[in-house]
């Protein structure tokens, strides 16, 4: 009965091809199958895409950001913006910004390369203003061998990334960073098999489940390298808004607390005592032999510490942070 519901699409033949017809969408509309997809497999897949770029309209709200037009660089968010560049030029004197993000767009590296001036390395050599006829290439070798420079990684895409799904024929999906956001419903976005038996649709950002398969890509693959790299290299690690559902992201940030007795974690979320505790203790608790239960407070209500002071957390948002920051000497820990 669900399949019935779901499925309730027709097939017509097209130009040596055919077609899935979704209820209430013009014909003109309807994908083309391209590579001898199942009529199911292609009317799923398209479903996929509208979901996709449904959450690219939401992040195009606030996270647009164009040479003509920007929502991003603004009056509206001026004070928010300059709160973060204070906060990020206090940390950078004290070390290398590396900057990773599980969301969909540039924010950091613009806000920080519009506000300070400051280089900062994307995977992409790019400015934070591209040209409209821009395409540019990933640099998986800087990603593995750069450490020194300032970064910002998305590692699960951008909506500012298009995909050449082949190469001379061969289907060989490489991404491109462009100036502007890729509307995914519009592109060819291949389906491959990461590994034998893992067929996944290639999006230029990635979301839902397979992300281990999708993240096998460059230039995702090499990021998530650095990104271990870091977490067991750095000196302190600001977890911001993150919601800890991503198994992947977790064994790294818990791999730096076993394999780096010095690091220091920092977590900033505005539901921490109601939220946090259970999961921190659950998540990370085995990477440390036990993870205080009962947090040491600080101030309280707002700043907690566990196991002396190696992770400490903000009860407040990421706002309310850069302004207790700024507005006193920088975090000691």
């Amino acid at each position: 009965m669900f399949e019935e519901y779901v499925l309730n699409f027709e097939i017509e033949n097209h130009l040596n091809s055919f077609r899935t017809i979704t209820p209430g969408l013009s014909k003109e509309l309807s994908p083309s199958a391209r590579r001898r997809e199942h009529p199911v497999q292609l009317y799923l897949q398209e479903l996929v895409q509208t979901l996709l770029t449904a959450i690219y309209d939401l992040i195009e709200k606030y996270g647009d950001h164009r040479l003509d037009f920007s929502n991003l660089i603004c009056d509206d968010i001026r004070d928010l913006n300059n709160l973060f560049c204070k906060w990020a030029e206090k940390v950078k004197d004290s070390g290398v910004l590396r900057m990773y993000t599980l969301n969909y767009e540039r924010n950091f590296k613009i806000i920080l390369e519009k506000g300070l001036g400051l280089k900062i390395f994307e995977g992409f050599e790019a400015s934070a203003d591209i040209d409209y006829n821009e395409r540019i290439e990933a640099n998986p070798n800087r990603i593995l061998t750069d450490f020194d420079s300032h970064c910002h990684y998305n590692l699960h895409g951008s909506i500012y990334l298009d995909i050449e799904p082949e190469n001379n024929g061969f289907l060989a999906p490489r991404y491109l960073l462009t100036g502007y956001g890729n509307l995914t419903i519009n592109n060819d976005h291949p389906v491959i098999q990461s590994e034998k038996g893992k067929t996944v649709l290639v999006s230029n950002f990635i979301t839902g489940y397979q992300k281990l398969q999708k993240g096998s890509l460059t230039p995702f693959r090499q990021m998530k390298y650095a990104f271990d790299r870091d977490c067991i290299t750095a000196d302190t690690i600001y977890i911001i808004g993150y919601s800890y559902g991503d198994e992947h992201i977790n064994a790294a940030i818990g791999e730096s607390l076993r394999s780096n007795p010095t690091i220091k974690l920092v977590f900033v979320d505005p539901a921490f005592q109601s939220i946090d505790t259970k999961i921190i203790i659950s998540t990370l608790g085995h990477y440390t032999q036990g993870i205080t239960t009962l947090p040491g407070i600080i101030r309280k209500g707002l700043e907690h510490e566990f196991n002396s002071g190696k992770i400490r957390a903000f009860t407040m948002t990421f706002k309310e942070f850069l302004i207790d920051q700024t507005e006193s000497p920088l975090l000691s820990i």
